[in-house]
């Protein structure tokens, strides 16, 4: 339980942290886009995601890999975790 505290916290930090790029600027690593973050959430591979006030989101995968994004409104990523996710039962989810 404890390294479960430890994991949503740490995310709840990088979301936080993590100010989008500015004009011009690449995305940091990680970054993908909306629908893409979908699609992983789609596969069954997601087994965290959290989600700030900011609208961006953190997702974690099985194998330990980082994806960030912006969600287009609060609590679509919950909406996607719920309905489309074949393991959502199985998917931590945190909130700011």
């Amino acid at each position: 339980m404890r390294a479960l505290i430890g994991a949503v916290a740490a995310l709840a930090l990088a979301c936080v942290s993590s100010a989008p790029p500015a004009i011009g600027e690449q995305p940091p690593p990680g970054a993908i886009p909306w629908e893409q973050a979908l699609t992983l959430i789609r596969s069954g591979r997601v087994r965290m995601v959290m989600q700030a006030h900011s609208l961006d989101v953190t997702l974690q995968t099985a194998s330990g890999e980082h994806y960030t994004t912006r969600e287009p409104s609060i609590d679509a990523v919950i909406r996607a975790v719920r309905e489309e996710a074949p393991n959502a039962d199985e998917i931590a989810i945190a909130t700011e």
